[in-house]
């Protein structure tokens, strides 16, 4: 949920660990047994099917999809990809159509998680404060004065959103900078290039 180096990582990789047989068991056993032609299960004549929009400020969003597509179609499951402009994403990636949106910015601070999750602020998973015990962890995190009770509240939030799946973790994003060799003082942080410093050298 937080890259590494963030104040409060948690590696929770075991958790969503790749496994095929049992993500088939929890299916068969919630009643999607039925199979079509297309290999996609079914119940009660229903197709086992989920939307996502690709996500229109991430350029390699539609190719990750379509591999996590191909995964999930192994197991019966069907992702269907929709793609829509940049003034209609926000809308249309948020209707309750849609059962999966990519969710990631880079930030030096794990606040990013109140400011998308919380019910007064951005509502991402749009459960209007009905959970309160998310509610509670991302609110508690924020007001914590000592770093290591920071760290261990952002441990329970992030063990919670996974334990929960309201978050699967798909990847880690990573920067390279080239740069020639006159260029001198140049920075980065976690997040973006750091150019105050910054300078050519004759």
């Amino acid at each position: 949920m937080l890259a590494p180096g963030t104040l409060g990582y948690k590696d929770l990789s075991a958790k969503f660990a790749f496994d095929a047989a049992r993500s088939n068991g929890f299916l068969d056993a919630a009643g999607w047994t039925e199979r079509g032609t297309d290999s996609i299960r079914r119940k009660d004549g229903r197709k086992l099917e989920i939307n996502i929009y690709v996500d229109v400020y991430d350029n390699t969003s539609k190719q990750l999809y379509q591999l996590v597509q191909w995964q999930l179609k192994n197991i019966g499951l069907q992702l269907n990809i929709k793609e829509t402009d940049y003034s209609s994403y926000p809308t249309v990636s948020s209707d309750i159509s849609v059962g999966l949106r990519r969710n990631g910015w880079p930030s030096e601070d794990p606040y990013t998680l109140t400011v998308s999750y919380l019910s007064t602020l951005g509502d991402r998973f749009r459960l209007k404060g009905e959970d309160k015990k998310l509610e509670q962890l991302l609110a508690d995190h924020v007001t914590a004065v000592d770093p290591e009770r920071r760290a261990e509240l952002l441990g329970e939030l992030q063990d919670y959103l996974i334990d929960n799946v309201y978050a699967i973790p798909l990847l880690e994003d990573s920067q390279v900078f080239v740069l020639r060799p006159n260029v001198k003082g140049f920075g980065q942080t976690r997040s973006y290039p750091w150019f105050y410093n910054t300078w050519l050298d004759a």
